[in-house]
């Protein structure tokens, strides 16, 4: 017991971003905001029971090797540091108006994780006779929760709402024993 009290409060705190059950993860929606005063980019995802969709008018099928990787990135990222509440100020960490939202919904559980991504960390100068190149972090929060945590910039890539990423790059899914004809027209050329 007293091991366990002995340590450093960040040891204490659940160090899983999102903290789902990523099997029964049924919505995501991804959100970026927009470089001087543009549009919002959003994504939302939608799982039934023939996969993951994007959601819209018509519903597009996702690339299921990209949804791997983000239900993989969901599942398992994890705070590389925590910054307990008063140590950092969320306006210049970029929490106060993040650059990426990701909201996980786990319908089944009632769940909902809401993780907002700020700024970049600024990189630190390595110590002398340390070797450089530190690994890159950026800032981020969760809903509900005091203060902040940093998280690898190879995860926040693959939070980016990019729908040209994440949809099916398969057009017509049948055998190709079947086609007998295909035909493409378009406007103006003959």
């Amino acid at each position: 017991l007293f091991k366990a009290l002995d340590q450093s409060p960040s040891a204490l705190v659940e160090r899983k971003a999102f903290n789902l059950e990523i099997e029964t993860v049924d919505r995501i929606a991804l959100a970026a905001s927009a470089p001087a005063g543009g549009a919002r980019t959003t994504v939302e995802l939608e799982r039934d029971p023939e996969g993951w969709w994007i959601a819209g008018s018509p519903a597009t099928p996702t690339d299921p090797e990209e949804m791997k990787r983000l239900l993989r990135t969901i599942g398992t990222l994890e705070a590389v540091d925590w910054l307990p509440e008063g140590s950092f100020d969320p306006k210049a960490a970029g929490l106060a108006e993040p650059a990426l939202v990701a909201v996980v919904e786990d319908r089944v559980a009632k769940k909902t994780v809401t993780l907002s991504i700020g700024a970049k960390v600024p990189a630190k100068k390595p110590e002398p006779g340390q070797p450089g190149g530190a690994r890159e972090l950026w800032y981020a929060s969760r809903a509900g929760s005091t203060g902040a945590f940093t998280i690898p910039a190879d995860a926040v890539a693959q939070l980016e709402p990019r729908r040209d990423r994440l949809r099916s790059k398969v057009y017509f899914d049948m055998p190709d024993h079947v086609v007998r004809r295909l035909e493409l027209h378009a406007p103006g050329v003959r």
